[in-house]
């Protein structure tokens, strides 16, 4: 499935404004490599880093670079091949982390991450739990309103990743939300985080380029 263009009227420069205001830290990056060298400040030798599951952080080489840092790296993906309890763990474990790394389905115009989860693991380690909370966001996740990035999310992200996932949900045949009571639903959970509680906690890299769903 083609990667939807969003057409923006504000700059990256507005938004990262706009989350600072929010008690947010924002960095912006204008390539993978700029990206990279952002991580390196952010993230120290011997620090316990988790993840939350991401088509960004993967296709920006984010995953492959903290496999290679001298870090406690808690690899969900790794963890799939020893079965369901292992990634329990490693879950549970993000909550203590020094740091968790993620994207996010949508950054509206105010500056206010907008997310939905299918276990809700990811946007709980967002909202509480690890010491610092590093977000992804590539400038097509950028929206006006909370109200455009409900729809953005019915209308693409959740169909493309369930056609992805190679899930059963009707979205896949439909290319658009049908709010389905599906055992493979995964919108579950919503959340829209406004203001970070502790002030830097949550920091945003904005990516001049499209990155993820």
């Amino acid at each position: 499935m083609a990667k939807k263009n969003v057409t923006d009227d504000f700059s990256l420069e507005k938004i990262a404004e706009r989350l600072r205001s929010n008690r947010m830290d924002a960095y912006i990056a204008s390539n993978p490599d700029s990206l990279l060298s952002i991580m390196d400040e952010l993230i120290s030798d011997d620090m316990t880093v988790a993840n939350g599951g991401s088509v960004t952080l993967s296709e920006t080489g984010v995953i492959e670079y903290l496999r290679g840092r001298r870090i406690n790296f808690l690899d969900k993906e790794k963890a799939r091949a020893d079965g369901v309890e292992a990634v329990r763990n490693v879950e549970l474990g993000a909550f203590s982390a020094d740091a968790y790394v993620m994207s996010t389905n949508a950054l509206t115009s105010k500056g206010w991450l907008y997310n939905v989860d299918g276990k809700g693991n990811r946007v709980a380690a967002l909202v509480y739990g690890p010491k610092s909370v590093i977000v992804i966001c590539g400038k097509n996740k950028l929206v006006k309103s909370v109200k455009a990035a409900h729809k953005r999310l019915k209308s693409y992200t959740a169909p493309a990743n369930c056609e992805r996932l190679a899930l059963k949900t009707p979205c896949v045949r439909t290319k658009t939300c049908m709010d389905c009571s599906s055992n493979d639903r995964i919108c579950n959970a919503y959340t829209v985080v406004r203001k970070s509680n502790i002030k830097g906690r949550i920091k945003v890299i904005l990516l001049d380029f499209e990155a993820g769903y």
